[in-house]
């Protein structure tokens, strides 16, 4: 069970230089939505797909691609496995056909841990247009994660609001000990119930 501080997982501000990747191509070039991989829920199986370079640069290890999904390496992968198990799903996947072994990686946990009384947002109303969103969220400026909804849970997307991914401490040692590149941690939740995030607009 995990346990003590959640991080919300975003990229590297100061990694300047890294390289951007696009949404995944299947082998006949047709481009798969990138937001299958980004909804918190297992998907069906994919041959193995290519991520072409949006911009050419140095290469990191967590890559956030289009609407966030997520490309890392499969030796890290398979080290993230053996922790968070079915928490994760594995598409393989080359980037730029240079023959890396790299992989999609769908978290595939959706957890409800919004604190709505420690959170500032916004919800989507009926006058914004889109009846399909009526009381969703809309913008979070700040986000905070109710502990006792997220314990037991080392990987997961938020519910509610999916582009965020969340991990537990265990996962930040884990990443941190194999030197992982292209990541920032942002401190959500702790023991203590202090919270904070950074805002983000709804896609």
């Amino acid at each position: 069970m995990s346990t003590g501080k959640f991080y919300r997982l975003l990229a590297d501000p100061s990694a300047t230089s890294r390289w951007y990747l696009k949404a995944p191509m299947d082998p006949s070039g047709n481009e798969v939505d990138p937001r299958t991989f980004t909804q918190g829920v297992v998907v069906r199986s994919f041959p193995p797909l290519i991520i072409p370079l949006r911009r050419s640069g140095e290469a990191v290890d967590f890559n956030f691609c289009d609407f966030d999904m997520i490309v890392t390496p499969a030796k890290l992968n398979a080290k993230l496995n053996e922790l968070v198990g079915p928490a994760v799903q594995r598409i393989p996947a080359t980037v730029n056909a240079r023959g890396d072994q790299f992989e999609i990686l769908n978290v595939c946990e959706l957890v409800d841990c919004i604190d709505e009384a420690k959170s500032e947002f916004s919800k989507w109303m009926k006058t914004d247009g889109r009846p399909d969103k009526v009381g969703e969220f809309r913008m979070i400026l700040k986000l905070r994660i109710d502990p006792t909804a997220a314990a037991g849970h080392h990987i997961f997307r938020v519910g509610g609001w999916p582009i965020a991914l969340v991990a537990s401490e265990q996962v930040k040692n884990l990443f941190e000990a194999n030197r992982v590149t292209g990541l920032k941690y942002d401190l959500v939740v702790d023991n203590s119930g202090h919270a904070r995030a950074d805002s983000v607009a709804s896609e």
